[in-house]
């Protein structure tokens, strides 16, 4: 069951790793010219050099120096854009009211558009082993509160520079074809000293999200699979080499599905969608049943199974409806189902083994 549930635990950092190599590709071949496929295998390469020599620790400084890049360049492109567009009244003389007026902007895209989106996208926010390490990286329950409400913050704050974004690159190119290559186009629009600027902004956010996932799937790998059931007894040295040769594994296994799928924002719902398919009703049903004798391994086991299995049926068909709905309408089924038959069975073998001792 724990095997299971780190590898489900593992599909979303994985699927960021996928969205990112994407995202890199897509932008800076717009830009250089160089090949989609070159640009991948280069930047996969250049991210192995930060994962590597120092592993968390390298990771933990990347993050922390491409973060201050991150804020300055967000502010400086912010301004940038909001002049080339012409000043916030010209943006919004060329897009339609209901997008930028509140509150009806923000339900533009129609109920329906946005009940699917929180489908795809929420519940797997809520199995996201990110959320959870916050928990239990914490010292106390209120370090683990402020960690969310910084999170949150943060994410309201992204969310609104995001939509800026998009709005004033909207007004300049109405017609853009592929909303995905939005900022690919923006930095064809600018000066090269900025577009430098800007390249290194999104370099410097790629990097940090491809660094993170790379030793988030190599940690649940080697600590929660291989020293857990496969080799309790590793040494740090076998458990180092061992990290590296993964990181290598899985950079390399992620190329070639990008390559395969280059659809960023298909990898990214898709691997929210089968995490929460997997993990969401075992999570919470097992903590709403925790001190009830109906909870069983087998029950949870069934459940993720049933959840991955629906989504997967309907992906496969192709439904209007977003194929985690189905997924974890699948896994609820299969948590009621084999929790009760499995709880049904310890009761009978229990019972058995009572009226063999009375006999006796």
């Amino acid at each position: 069951m724990m095997s299971i549930v780190t590898f489900l635990a593992i599909v979303v950092p994985f699927g960021w790793l996928c969205t990112q190599l994407v995202a890199f590709g897509s932008l800076f071949a717009e830009i250089t010219g160089i090949r989609f496929t070159i640009l991948i295998i280069a930047f996969a390469a250049i991210s192995l050099l930060f994962v590597l020599p120092g592993g968390l620790s390298s990771v933990a400084w990347t993050d922390f120096l491409f973060g201050c890049v991150m804020i300055v360049m967000t502010i400086a492109s912010g301004f940038y854009i909001l002049e080339l567009a012409g000043g916030w009244s010209e943006i919004t003389s060329k897009v339609p009211g209901n997008m930028i007026h509140l509150p009806e902007g923000l339900g533009a895209v129609g109920t329906t558009t946005i009940l699917f989106w929180v489908l795809a996208i929420f519940p797997g926010a809520l199995t996201n082993q990110m959320s959870y390490q916050r928990i239990y990286a914490a010292s106390s329950a209120s370090v683990a509160k402020k960690g969310f409400i910084i999170a949150a913050i943060v994410g309201v704050i992204s969310g609104v520079w995001a939509s800026f974004m998009g709005i004033a690159i909207y007004s300049m190119n109405p017609g853009l074809s592929d909303p995905e290559m939005a900022s690919g186009w923006f930095l064809t629009q600018i000066p090269l000293w900025f577009m430098a600027l800007y390249a290194s902004f999104i370099i410097a956010t790629i990097m940090s999200t491809v660094s993170s996932a790379v030793q988030s799937v190599v940690v649940n790998i080697t600590t929660d699979i291989y020293q857990s059931y496969i080799n309790p007894n590793a040494t740090d040295r076998t458990l180092v080499a061992l990290s590296r040769l993964m990181s290598v594994i899985v950079i390399v296994l992620a190329v070639f599905l990008a390559l395969y799928y280059p659809k960023a924002l298909g990898w990214l719902v898709a691997t929210y969608a089968y995490s929460a398919s997997g993990l969401l009703v075992p999570i919470f049903g097992g903590f709403l049943l925790r001190n009830s004798k109906r909870l069983t391994a087998g029950g949870a086991i069934g459940s993720m199974t049933f959840g991955v299995i629906s989504a997967a049926v309907a992906q496969i068909i192709g439904t209007d409806i977003p194929y985690v709905a189905f997924g974890i309408m699948g896994s609820l089924a299969g948590f009621i189902i084999f929790n009760y038959i499995i709880s049904e069975k310890h009761k009978h073998d229990e019972w058995e083994e009572d009226e063999e001792e009375v006999q006796i």
